[in-house]
């Protein structure tokens, strides 16, 4: 760890240790000092004979050609001597050779194999797989396997055995694994934390605070379609009206009038048809709809009605696709199969917009909810700012495409079993009747990327998507794992065909995880051919055209893939972000002293005050590690809002630290004060 400061090495360089060694092989210190560090001889010569008889890391050499005379070999390292055995399958399970031998002492093992069979015949190309056993004297090593390959050549037979019908990948999670976790949401919900605690934790770095949110979004229902139909439905006695405006022709009509959209040269055309009787109502590049009930209805009056909104292929009667706020604009859009219609509401984010994502259950704990809530908002707003998609004529779609954003499905959430509990949680962000919570980076909403859950670890969008963000890092989420999430562990058998033109080869014979993300996600996976080459591809491009779920892998073929994460439960750590109060602001100071440049060995102070003052507010220390901020020490306030801190001996010499200090309330950050910069002196 490059990061304390009395390392021997860069940050990246691989290092060479003895297994049991001492801190001084690799850091610039005395530690274990000089009593201890004689013995350790002694302790790995003890280490050793509680082992009992090993052959320490084996391997196999390269793959061999076919017919080359080259020999396969394992190689081993043993504590004792050893007789042993060792066979060889093929990759259809039959034993083709049966090899034998000892060892007269300790030390390097080398066991070849010469190609050929049990009769001598060479055996043809393939994978084969090599079982090593010994004893010595009543102990017996722990068996070992390992793959050979004998790579095809020209002249080579074909392998019998054949390339694996499939392969079955164990992994967990659900998506992309950037950003909130929501299934880590509800785990940290349930263990009591707050939704502004939660979003914080997943965003780190960021202030979760109140925001104007009362502009319009414009969200793409349809995109690029030859057709559309609307009609007007009552959700209150007396509703039902709905006007259409195409041009300069006004019509305001009730819910038995059907409006089909039609392409008409670069234009938009509309046909009204009530009571079977269908009439035209001319054409124009865009026509607007409106329907009463809304804040602006037009001329359409009564309670409240919703529209609704099907393509070329949909129907009237099958459930969702209605929309209870805002307006309708059919466009007409060019596309490179020609002039094509972009059907989109424009709606308010801070109520309207919002209560009509439906990315959760709605009989999820309150605070997974509002977390999902203050997440989606800030994805909106991002998008807003960052301005509207031609292509679409919106600033985000309803998560059907193309570009895959948040799912929007308007009135059919509200009106949902338990939608009454997703509208309570979307009211409970608002700030104001003009704004609502949420996360923000120098006081801009962040594009607030979140999947369903990982495999434990979030992923950061510079190792997914190869653009880096400050508040998208990897953080735990070892919620995800928790039982109720139904993707905690899953497996899919993926057909050789697929894995084939995954790799974009005609047979893959062997597949494994060559590199892994800092997430515990794969980075690469690699595919071996028959000849023993190999291809790789990405994670993300093996989650894709495998159809897996995301790419946290823990097995292949039922064989746990070395390097897969061990993530164990624990207490929910400190948020890495500021939470502001929605009410009168918190501050809190910090005064390091008697000096930011200590010598070491020296005591130092902190102390501040937080303001409004309030005693028994929980106080932290944190500083900074690798970029994110780690919990050092706690305490409390006293009734003045003072508190103080002390560390008693300040090391090591020429070691600089970054601290700062939160207040939290209910387990939510309400603080937090400016960072300041300890330089230690020798």
């Amino acid at each position: 760890d490059s990061s304390a400061g009395t390392s021997k090495y860069k940050a990246g360089q691989v290092a060479t240790a003895l297994v049991i060694g001492g801190h001084r092989d690799i850091g610039s210190t005395a530690c274990p000092g000089k009593y201890l560090e004689p013995q350790l001889p002694a302790i790995r010569a003890a280490a050793t004979a509680k082992l009992g008889v090993t052959a320490m890391n084996p391997t196999v050499s390269a793959p061999v050609p076919w017919g080359a005379g080259q020999q396969l070999v394992v190689s081993a390292t043993t504590n004792a001597p050893l007789t042993w055995t060792m066979s060889v399958a093929s990759r259809c399970g039959a034993v083709v050779r049966n090899l034998s031998g000892t060892q007269g002492a300790a030390g390097a093992l080398s066991v070849a194999w010469d190609g050929l069979d049990n009769a001598g015949a060479p055996v043809p190309p393939g994978a084969y797989t090599f079982v090593l056993n010994g004893t010595s004297g009543a102990d017996a090593i722990y068996p070992w396997s390992g793959i050979g390959v004998i790579s095809t050549t020209p002249t080579s037979p074909i392998d019998p055995c054949g390339p694996p019908d499939s392969f079955s990948l164990t992994g967990s999670g659900y998506g992309h694994g950037v950003g909130l976790s929501q299934w880590g949401a509800y785990g940290m919900a349930k263990e009591g934390v707050a939704a502004s605690a939660i979003v914080a934790h997943y965003y780190p770095g960021t202030t979760v605070a109140p925001v104007q949110d009362d502009m319009d979004i414009r969200a793409n229902l349809f995109y690029r379609v030859s057709s559309a139909r609307m009609r007007a439905e009552a959700l209150d006695a007396g509703g039902g009206q709905i006007e259409v405006t195409v041009g300069a022709t006004v019509v305001t009509a009730g819910p038995n009038d059907v409006f089909t959209f039609n392409i008409a040269g670069s234009a938009v055309s509309v046909q009204r048809t009530v009571n079977g009787q269908t009439s035209e109502l001319g054409t124009a590049p865009a026509v607007t709809v409106k329907w009463a009930g809304n804040r602006d209805s037009g001329s359409a009056s009564g309670p409240a009605t919703a529209v609704n909104v099907i393509g070329p292929n949909g129907s009237f009667t099958t459930p969702g696709h209605r929309y209870r706020y805002g307006k309708m604009e059919v466009i007409a859009t060019s596309s490179p199969n020609g002039p094509r219609l972009n059907v989109v509401n424009q709606l308010r984010v801070h109520d309207e917009y919002l209560y009509g994502i439906s990315e959760v259950s709605s009989s999820w704990p309150d605070a997974a909810m509002q977390a999902q809530v203050i997440a989606a908002r800030s994805y909106a707003l991002a998008k807003i700012a960052a301005g509207e998609r031609k292509a679409c004529n919106c600033h985000l779609d309803d998560g059907d495409g193309p570009y895959s954003d948040q799912f929007f499905v308007g009135w059919a959430k509200a009106s949902s079993a338990k939608g009454d509990r997703w509208v309570a949680a979307v009211n409970a962000t608002f700030g104001s009747e003009t704004t609502g919570i949420a996360a923000l980076y120098n006081g801009q909403a962040i594009s607030a990327f979140y999947s369903a859950s990982t495999g434990g670890v979030t992923n950061s969008s510079k190792d997914v998507w190869g653009g880096a963000l400050p508040y998208s890092t990897n953080v735990d989420d070892h919620w995800s794992l928790n039982p109720d999430n139904p993707n905690a562990s899953w497996t899919v058998n993926v057909p050789q065909a697929a894995m084939a033109a995954a790799f974009g080869v005609p047979a893959v014979w062997n597949v494994a995880v060559a590199e892994r993300l800092p997430s515990g996600a794969v980075r690469t996976l690699s595919g071996t051919m028959q000849d023993g080459s190999q291809r790789t591809i990405s994670g993300d491009t093996m989650r894709s055209k495998l159809g897996l779920k995301s790419s946290y892998i823990n097995a292949v073929n039922g064989q746990a893939v070395p390097g897969a994460p061990t993530v164990t439960p624990g207490t929910t750590p400190v948020p890495n972000a500021t939470v502001a109060p929605s009410a009168a602001a918190t501050t809190i100071s910090m005064a390091i002293g008697p000096t930011s440049k200590p010598r070491a060995g020296t005591s130092l102070q902190f102390k501040g005050r937080v303001l409004p003052a309030v005693g028994g507010l929980v106080v932290q220390r944190q500083m900074k590690v690798d970029g994110a901020w780690q919990l050092k020490a706690s305490t409390t306030t006293k009734a003045n809002g003072r508190y103080r801190f002390k560390i008693k001996k300040a090391v090591p010499a020429g070691a600089q630290y970054e601290y700062r200090v939160v207040a939290l309330q209910n387990g939510a950050e309400i603080a937090a004060s400016t960072s300041g910069i300890i330089k230690i002196r020798k």
